[in-house]
């Protein structure tokens, strides 16, 4: 089970960055790395801290939490797929780049 708490920290940009990096990693180091209780675990945290940034002003509200959750969590999912970093620097290369991507389309000022 992932060891990502459910309690929300006041950086809710920086703890969303962190859980988008750790489910990308857990995912590219081996296809049963990330067991379905875990999926259902950052799909809820996903979206909570999307709508807790969303309900402060942090990210936009064009988009629904649900929504963004699923699109980034099925990303991933298909990344584990085709992706086989040598390292783990390598996946947590790519975990900040997925996540950069995902905090810059939910940030207020994007468009």
């Amino acid at each position: 089970m992932s060891t990502m708490p459910y309690e929300i920290r006041d950086d809710v940009e920086e703890h969303l960055r962190e859980v988008a990096v750790d489910v990308v990693v857990r995912t590219l180091a081996g296809p049963g790395e990330v067991a379905e209780p875990d999926r259902r675990h950052y799909r809820a945290l996903f979206r909570a801290l999307i709508e807790r940034g969303q309900r402060a002003g942090v990210f936009a509200s064009r988009v629904s939490g649900d929504v963004v959750a699923d699109f980034y969590l099925g990303s991933v999912r298909s990344l584990g797929l085709w992706c086989r970093p040598a390292t783990e620097d390598v996946s947590v290369f790519i975990g900040h780049h997925y996540a950069s991507r995902l905090l810059e389309g939910l940030r207020t000022g994007a468009a």
